[in-house]
């Protein structure tokens, strides 16, 4: 029944993504050998762990630790030698967990540390890589555009001679732009002249 069990914890993962939910695992401490050292693992099944953590986009490490006397909650989400970890965001190296409750048990803040310290700037990352991958498919329009309107070495020459503007947006744009346009040159039978450094019918 263990195959029927991980299909059905898959479909509960994705069923929640599906309904724009962010998926907070919470797992005891486990330990893997590596070598001569010993790294802190999530105690998962195997299967469930290779599966949950592949899926993951942070992976964090929590730990009391002493400083000066005092107890803090800390949390790390960058790989170790001592544990596991998967920082897609930039977080801190170590993050500190508020205590939010009193001596006596009574709450002194909001219980909000996850949702904006940790999902907030996840979410911010993915916004930027959204607006980064919209920029980038608009300049492949712009450029394909620009190229098709290309009919003959007047057009090409002032295309190259304009082709510098597409620099600053890195490589990626360039090779694309080089691509097609080195394309468009042959299916018009340009000749480079490289005395006049020009293309020519």
């Amino acid at each position: 029944d263990w195959c029927n069990i991980n299909n059905d914890f898959k479909m509960f993962c994705a069923t929640l993504s599906a309904m724009n939910k962010n998926i907070i695992f919470v797992a005891h401490r486990d330990t893997r050998k590596e070598g001569d050292e010993t790294v802190f693992i999530p105690a998962l099944r195997e299967k469930n762990f290779s599966s949950i953590v592949t899926e993951l986009d942070v992976l964090g490490y929590l730990e009391m630790r002493s400083e000066n006397g005092v107890q803090r909650r800390t949390i790390t989400f960058d790989p170790t030698n001592r544990s596991e970890g998967k920082n897609t965001c930039q977080l801190p190296s170590v993050m500190i967990v508020p205590n939010i409750l009193d001596a006596n048990g009574n709450e002194t803040g909001k219980n909000d540390f996850i949702s904006t310290q940790v999902i907030n700037r996840y979410l911010g990352m993915i916004k930027v890589k959204e607006e980064s991958i919209k920029q980038f498919n608009d300049l492949r329009t712009e450029i394909k555009e620009a190229v098709e309107q290309i009919t003959d070495a007047k057009g090409a020459n002032h295309f190259i001679a304009n082709i510098g503007a597409y620099q600053n947006h890195g490589n990626s744009i360039m090779i694309y732009a080089r691509d097609i346009f080195a394309k468009k040159a042959n299916d018009l039978h340009l000749k480079y002249n490289k005395s006049t450094k020009q293309y020519e019918d």
